[in-house]
């Protein structure tokens, strides 16, 4: 039985679990802040030829924040 079944009216679960997140953050942090990106980096984003994948490895970055960055360079270039 899932805590959420425990509740009658969901908009009481949806205001205890907001209050719960919200205290988590506020003793643990909202997380780290995202790593700036050196000019090379950004250099060898647009230039590899090869797999997302091991540029991922080779920068240590996520997939996600490839995806992201490379689609800012590209709207900067063009703008």
């Amino acid at each position: 039985m899932k805590c959420k079944d425990k509740y009658k009216n969901l908009d009481k679960y949806r205001a205890a679990k907001r209050r719960q997140q919200q205290r988590h953050r506020d003793r643990y942090g909202a997380g780290k802040p995202p790593k700036s990106w050196s000019d090379e980096e950004i250099r060898l984003l647009m230039g590899f030829d090869g797999l997302d994948r091991d540029l991922a490895k080779r920068l240590n970055r996520s997939l996600g924040a490839i995806y992201t960055k490379r689609a800012r360079v590209r709207l900067e270039q063009r703008g």
